[in-house]
């Protein structure tokens, strides 16, 4: 997500305490997370919007996707052929029936051509929760019930099934 300003940087297998104002500096601009529902072929775009404009939403979770070069060197493209949600569903890339929820922040679903532009989302931006708080919400809750770790989740979301068709031939 465009929103997204920092990184944290762990030392391998360290420690890292984690401030408010890290939070801050991760996301900083308070923005609601919107839940949309998504046919198979609108999240396959999704993909492809993200991977050609970081503004568009270029972080995901929750899925991996396997994706083609059908562009040139000069103007590189991506196909989306395939995507797997984490619990092993295979997602119809084609299908029209809105079945996949997904949340984006404010910023990425106002972005001109985004999938999202002319959706409502299932709940009003009023009754969302904003990036940072919702963050903060959840550390605190995990540091009161005596969590210390946070899992890290470092599965490679993307791959490429083949090089570009001109190679290919």
């Amino acid at each position: 997500m465009k929103g997204v300003r920092a990184d944290f940087k762990v030392p391998e297998g360290g420690k890292l305490n984690i401030t408010v104002g890290d939070i801050y500096a991760v996301a900083p601009f308070n923005n609601p997370w919107l839940l949309y529902d998504l046919t198979g072929e609108e999240l396959a775009q999704q993909i492809v919007n993200g991977w050609k404009s970081s503004d568009m939403g270029d972080q995901v979770t929750g899925l991996t996707f396997e994706y083609r070069d059908i562009g040139t060197d000069d103007n590189p493209d991506i196909e989306v052929v395939s995507i797997t949600l984490d619990d092993g569903t295979e997602v119809d890339i084609h299908g029209k029936k809105p079945i996949y929820r997904v949340i984006v922040s404010n910023y990425n679903a106002t972005i001109e051509n985004s999938v999202f532009i002319d959706k409502m989302p299932v709940y009003t931006e009023a009754d969302s929760p904003i990036d940072n708080q919702a963050i903060i919400e959840l550390l605190r809750d995990r540091r009161d019930r005596g969590e210390e770790r946070i899992p890290v989740d470092r599965t490679p979301r993307g791959s490429e099934v083949t090089k570009n068709i001109k190679e290919a031939a």
